[in-house]
């Protein structure tokens, strides 16, 4: 339940930063969100991290998939990876990278 809770709120905060108006521009949202989802444990290939996260964006953007949704999706893409990274991935793309539009989806916010 917490975990739902997370990534709710990073959602909520992913649209209330897009209805702010003021996206930074595409390099330093993904040079944040590269950022947090080290901060987060989370490494590998700069090319795969930013592709998952566009997957991750058009769950949850063109797929309209639900928080839960999305982490088991893609955590079948990353079976490797465990449950909490994964909800934490989620959460940051959609909190930070998501929300500046920087995605293939075109964003949430930006």
């Amino acid at each position: 339940m917490l975990k739902i809770v997370l990534i709710g709120t990073a959602l909520v905060g992913a649209a209330a930063i897009g209805l702010a108006g003021s996206p930074a521009d595409a390099a330093t949202a993904t040079q944040d969100f590269l950022a947090d989802v080290g901060a987060d444990g989370i490494s590998g290939d700069i090319p795969e991290i930013l592709e998952d996260a566009n997957e991750v964006c058009w769950d949850l953007n063109l797929g309209n998939y639900g928080p839960q949704l999305t982490v088991a999706n893609f955590r079948q893409e990353n079976p490797g990876m465990p449950q909490e990274e994964a909800v934490a991935f989620v959460a940051d793309a959609a909190e930070i990278y998501w929300s500046y539009g920087t995605d293939a989806s075109g964003g949430g916010g930006g």
